[in-house]
């Protein structure tokens, strides 16, 4: 183990493993894989307990302020991210 490296099978980058049978190199990459989200999309489908206890996290998080407020901020960058994408060739989005 001890001069062993991996590549992450999320990013493709390499790094040295923490334990013989670890295959991505941060939580955030594991996070964000397609072979979690197909997990989690399939206890979501399966287990009404995972989806309360999701409910419930998912409720704790909004009443914390920060998290609403950077919350509040991407939603309001991806919605004039989406109007600028919708927005008819040559016609500008800006009201008056």
């Amino acid at each position: 183990m001890n001069n062993i490296i991996k590549t992450c099978q999320g990013c493709g980058i390499k790094f040295k493993p923490n334990f013989p049978t670890q295959r991505y190199h941060s939580k955030l990459c594991w996070d964000t894989s397609a072979e979690n989200s197909e997990r989690m999309l399939e206890r979501w489908r399966n287990d009404p307990e995972f989806r309360a206890l999701q409910r419930e996290a998912t409720r704790e998080h909004w009443r914390k302020p920060e998290f609403r407020a950077q919350m509040i901020e991407v939603l309001k960058a991806n919605n004039i991210r989406l109007a600028k994408r919708s927005a008819p060739a040559g016609s500008s989005n800006d009201r008056d």
